[in-house]
């Protein structure tokens, strides 16, 4: 066989060469990069020779999650990140930083970023936590918290450097009405409270509303729909809640009903709809359900949120025998309106328990 090798680091396409193949040869509008708020999840280094040079890197410290005892006792697997013994470097400059990161995404034909591993900046400090485990036992004894200055401090730079570098992004066709940016793992009151003063409020970013979406665990998948629809309660008045991208492929774990479950919820949710299946393996269907010819998401006008009865009620609940409502609105206010109601029947289908469920 004397076919050339793929294998090859030249033979790989370079960032600017794969957003133009899809934009240009298959059409897409926009396309996001996907990085972590320090850099990466474990931060950023100093420079290396194989480091483009269109990003000048800046001096980082090493800082280190000092994790509260309420996040320890909800989910002890926080002790077993690498974050925790071998910390997470900071860019000394995260001015500089982001906006030369982002300058380079931009230059390579990117249109906004997700932005994830962002909650974990609040609870960073310069020493290592005084347990190995993580657990912070001088913040759970005196009951202090964060002063979240790392946290602050990115967040006001990559709030900058978005408007710098992505604020007049200009599509094809209007692709969102949000800041082209999708915030992940940063449900902190640090963070959330203020994406209205850093964003403003007619265009406020996308925010993920709830954990990943598991396609090969059938026990998630009625916990997902439930923390979106009540964590929209209140990210709904400060963000624009994504209820995360799903899988339409049928498989032994995920099965017709808990695809179109996941397709329901999505289409009500006021957020994007977007997908998750490997090439090819997209269930038409199901995505024709969703979308109009032309491809346009007809998206609710505010957040769906749980219905008034369901509030004060466990959906989850083995012996729950209600059906879960979820409300939104379609139409302009003052012109018209119409309701929308999402019905799920989700008792029985798993309760939050980090020791029985694998997510």
């Amino acid at each position: 066989n004397n076919a050339p090798s793929h294998t090859t680091e030249r033979s790989l396409l370079s960032l600017t060469e794969t957003v133009q193949i899809l934009k240009y040869d298959l059409g897409l509008d926009a396309v996001l990069a996907w990085h972590a708020l320090p850099g990466y999840w474990l931060g950023c280094a100093e420079p290396t020779s194989n480091v483009d040079n269109r990003i000048k890197m800046t001096p980082s410290t090493i800082q280190y999650p000092h994790f509260p005892f309420g996040i320890m006792e909800n989910d002890s697997s926080a002790s077993r990140e690498q974050s925790v013994t071998k910390g997470i470097g900071i860019a000394n400059d995260a001015t500089q930083f982001l906006s030369q990161y982002h300058a380079y995404l931009q230059g390579c034909g990117i249109d906004g970023v997700k932005v994830d591993a962002q909650a974990v900046t609040g609870i960073l400090r310069p020493h290592p936590p005084e347990n190995k485990n993580g657990k912070d036992g001088e913040i759970s004894r005196s009951k202090k918290s964060h002063a979240h200055e790392v946290a602050l401090c990115l967040h006001n730079d990559l709030a900058l450097s978005m408007e710098r570098h992505f604020g007049g992004a200009c599509f094809d066709r209007p692709v969102s009405t949000s800041a082209p940016i999708v915030h992940c793992m940063s449900h902190a009151p640090e963070i959330f409270y203020r994406m209205p003063s850093l964003y403003g409020n007619t265009r406020l970013p996308l925010m993920r509303a709830s954990d990943d979406h598991y396609p090969n665990n059938p026990y998630s998948h009625g916990p997902h729909i439930v923390a979106c629809a009540f964590n929209s309660l209140l990210l709904g008045l400060v963000t624009v809640p994504d209820w995360d991208m799903f899988t339409t492929t049928v498989t032994s774990d995920m099965t017709p009903d808990m695809v179109w479950i996941h397709a329901i919820a999505r289409a009500i949710s006021g957020g994007p709809v977007y997908l998750s299946d490997k090439p090819h393996e997209t269930n038409s269907a199901i995505l024709e359900s969703l979308v109009c010819k032309d491809g346009t998401v007809l998206t609710c006008t505010k957040s769906a949120v749980p219905t008034r009865d369901c509030l004060l009620r466990n959906p989850l609940s083995c012996s729950h025998t209600h059906i879960f409502k979820v409300q939104n609105v379609n139409g302009k206010r003052g012109a018209y309106t119409s309701g929308v109601l999402g019905l799920f029947h989700v008792g029985g289908t798993g309760e939050w328990d980090a020791a029985k469920l694998d997510y």
